[in-house]
């Protein structure tokens, strides 16, 4: 998406389409910061990937979630 402006025209055009049908959108394997505010200026409600955070196992997520919960 970075260097093809096909797939740019194909995520935006895919974004608008569903926006148009009144569903939200999440933009798979991002991997970078750049293609996080790309997809940011294109309008994608939702990202997952590499440039949020690098998947771990469920149960470490939890852990860490419920620490932080406790710590007010």
């Amino acid at each position: 998406m970075m260097e093809d402006k096909i797939d740019h025209a194909m995520v935006k055009a895919i974004n608008e389409i569903g926006h148009n049908l009144k569903i939200q959108t999440i933009a798979e394997f991002v991997k970078n910061k750049v293609i996080k505010e790309m997809l940011n200026e294109i309008g994608v409600d939702f990202v997952q990937g590499y440039a949020i955070h690098k998947p771990q196992p469920f149960e470490e997520i939890l852990d860490l979630l419920s620490h932080n919960s406790g710590a007010s």
